[in-house]
């Protein structure tokens, strides 16, 4: 039967083709709904503006650069730095898991004419090709003085999409753009929580401890963690131990990822001691981590914070 209707298949595409009309592959389609709500935009936060979900309709793509462009605001030096995140989809065809929700994949600053490219780079730790369906977000990180800026509203709109088949051919995108999120305000009065990381972090050593402070304005709750891997020895863990709590990572790839079901809190104006510990003979892998591969929020205005990491690395991997 499935025989039959191969055939059949391949029959109506050959009439099809002799009358010169062509099969096309199915419509990667762009939508902009579920769009953040109005509110305040306070200095030192990551505030998220503009959602739009990409459906591939099956064929495997990779999302390449996301244009944005400001809206409303009349200079761009409010805004530090522009983030494009990978979001976890409510449909059952997501293919956004866990072990990517929340991770900034592409980062860039606006021109002058007020646009910027975000460029995601799958070989350099970016969001890898996806089938079904992909949510993603893009996120602000306002400065720390906006006195100048206080009151005027701001919208960022998704201008265009380069999505391409896995061997770079670039793919048509059906959808209705610019796709433009929630309008917010800028704020420069309301005091959001800090974040600062230190450690002296050594390759080949059984653990490395970090120094995690919070600032005098709010408490703050680690959410999530992500570091990206060197070379490390397959089936042995790392984990983070925290006043006697031991948290395991899990690995995805190249990624090793930390999810905090119950968020760790941080009490204002308080430093935390924790432990980043392994179990492989080598010691320590050789990682990258960047300020917004840690996922902070604020308890009291629920902001994500982009937290100070002051992190040395040393050493070499043990060969």
């Amino acid at each position: 039967m499935i025989l039959g209707m191969n055939i059949f298949a391949l029959a109506i595409a050959g009439w099809l083709s002799f009358f010169g009309i062509t099969m096309t592959e199915a419509a990667i389609i762009v939508t902009g709904a579920n769009q953040p709500s109005a509110t305040l935009a306070p200095q030192r936060a990551i505030v998220e503006f503009t959602n739009f979900t990409v459906r591939p309709g099956g064929q495997e793509v990779i999302l390449s650069e996301v244009v944005v462009e400001r809206n409303g605001l009349n200079c761009a030096d409010a805004v530090a730095e522009i983030m494009l995140i990978a979001k976890k989809h409510l449909d059952v065809n997501s293919q956004i898991y866990s072990q990517d929700e929340d991770r900034v994949i592409a980062t860039g600053v606006f021109d002058s004419n007020g646009k910027v490219r975000l460029k995601n780079l799958p070989k350099d730790g970016g969001f890898g090709s996806f089938s079904n369906n992909a949510k993603f977000t893009i996120a602000a990180v306002m400065k720390s003085d906006l006195a100048s800026y206080a009151g005027q509203v701001i919208y960022l709109a998704v201008k265009r999409l380069k999505i391409t088949d896995l061997n770079g051919k670039r793919l048509k995108v059906r959808g209705k753009l610019p796709i433009t999120g929630a309008g917010h305000t800028v704020n420069s009065s309301l005091n959001i929580g800090s974040v600062t990381i230190n450690s002296e972090y050594k390759i080949g050593h059984s653990y490395a401890q970090f120094n995690i402070t919070a600032g005098p304005s709010e408490p703050v709750l680690i959410e999530k963690i992500f570091i990206r891997l060197g070379n490390f020895t397959g089936g042995a863990d790392l984990s983070l131990s925290v006043s006697g709590q031991k948290y395991q990572f899990s690995q995805n790839g190249e990624w090793l990822v930390l999810y905090l079901k119950e968020s760790l809190e941080i009490s204002a104006d308080t430093v935390v001691a924790a432990e980043l510990q392994t179990n492989a003979k080598s010691g320590l892998p050789e990682i990258s981590i960047r300020p917004e591969d840690i996922v902070i929020k604020g308890k009291n205005y629920n902001y994500r914070i982009l937290p100070e990491l002051n992190l040395e690395i040393t050493g070499e991997p043990k060969g």
